[in-house]
């Protein structure tokens, strides 16, 4: 890659970046319909047609600060060390993700629940976030990316931190972080992880 195309993907990611962050703070302190695509790209400093090139609307940029949520994910996998079971490592990333939302997310999750397009913005999200933990897995268990097993765990992750964290925000216990982690332990438990993953040995 030359100097100059690293400079302009650099560029971007930046930019890209901005524009969700603008659109979190935002959002926070006026609400999902206090703002417009109009108000986002003056905070950016970018123009409509920039915002284009990189979202559909404010339900697709808002949604895309998921985005670091699993890339963070992915990095604790990706650098824990070997011996670290993946179903510890799995269930600290999910513990990681809902220390986020209980302390600096809560709102945004909140906001999450009560406006469909935005809900919607971030199932479509969770697409390409299982992906993203399904290649993990393999890679950390050495099992084929083809493999039925490996986007089926990476599902289950996400459908048990997104249903964990719809009970809790349901039962209005936003101050009681137990009663997450709680859940959490309890969905993990329906997994035999190390059965599962005993099975590429065979």
């Amino acid at each position: 890659m030359s100097p100059t195309i690293g400079l302009r993907e650099s560029k971007k990611v930046g930019t890209r970046a901005a524009l969700v962050r603008c659109a979190l703070e935002l959002a926070e302190e006026r609400g999902y319909d206090g703002f417009t695509i109009a108000d986002l790209v003056e905070m950016a400093g970018v123009s409509r047609r920039t915002f284009s090139n990189y979202f559909n609307g404010k339900a697709e940029c808002l949604a895309a600060v998921s985005e670091s949520w699993i890339d963070a994910a992915v990095k604790m996998i990706s650098d824990a060390p070997a011996e670290v079971p993946l179903t510890d490592l799995l269930r600290g990333v999910l513990d990681h993700v809902a220390e986020q939302i209980a302390g600096s997310r809560l709102a945004f999750m909140v906001m999450v629940e009560s406006v469909p397009e935005l809900a919607a913005a971030m199932n479509t999200c969770d697409v390409a976030h299982g992906e993203k933990i399904a290649a993990i897995i393999s890679a950390r268990t050495g099992i084929g990316s083809d493999d039925l097993r490996v986007p089926l765990l990476a599902e289950f992750c996400l459908a048990a931190g997104r249903t964990c964290t719809q009970r809790w925000l349901a039962r209005g216990a936003a101050g009681e972080k137990a009663s997450l982690a709680r859940d959490l332990d309890a969905a993990f438990s329906l997994i035999d992880f190390a059965g599962l993953l005993d099975l590429r040995k065979n």
